[in-house]
């Protein structure tokens, strides 16, 4: 604050040049008539550090629609928020509800208003964070798992189409094979393996 002080009252100087004073002060016109406007209008108190939270927010989810969210978590403490959205927006016309299907917020939306609202349990968390995780797995020992798979297909020179045909071994990612084939068709792979 004591920089802004400094600033303010040599800007409200008589003849204060303020294009020289905020290159000075590295900070631009626009801040230091910010802080200047502030300074006059409030004294040292305009300085403070201003809270940037929004005033109010449009597109925060309804209270009511929070409440129904939560209300189904609580009946059913396993569903997510996939689950819960799809109840919602099954029950809305039918059920009474204060708000129409549109307004059921997105799945994304009901999870965090569960979280929000203290109605996810820190293990559940844990556990779906765990099981969305890849887990590769690899064979002990060369040739005991070869996975295959055709890589794409491309166009030749006569018009016909390439599908390329991987072998690799799980242990050693070693290229086993690599074949050229005109389809990806059960019996093109057999007769490639043979």
């Amino acid at each position: 604050m004591s920089l802004k002080l400094e600033f303010v009252k040599l800007a409200d100087q008589e003849e204060a040049n303020m294009s020289a004073l905020c290159r000075r002060f590295d900070i631009s016109r626009k801040t230091g008539y910010k802080w200047l406007g502030r300074y006059r209008e409030k004294g040292r108190e305009g300085l403070e550090e201003q809270s940037r939270r929004p005033e109010h927010s449009p597109n925060k989810t309804p209270e009511p629609i929070a409440e129904a969210v939560c209300e189904v978590r609580k009946r059913h403490p396993a569903w997510g928020g996939r689950k819960i959205q799809a109840r919602l927006r099954k029950q809305a016309d039918t059920d009474g509800r204060p708000f129409e299907a549109e307004a059921v917020p997105a799945a994304s939306t009901c999870q965090a208003i569960i979280k929000r609202n203290g109605l996810l349990d820190p293990n559940e968390a844990e556990d779906q964070k765990r099981h969305r995780a890849f887990e590769r797995f690899e064979k002990e020992a060369p040739n005991q798992l070869w996975q295959m798979d055709f890589k794409g297909h491309f166009p030749l020179v006569d018009g016909e189409r390439c599908h390329p045909l991987t072998i690799v071994d799980d242990h050693s990612r070693f290229a086993v094979g690599l074949q050229a084939c005109a389809d990806e068709q059960h019996e093109t792979v057999k007769k490639r393996l043979v």
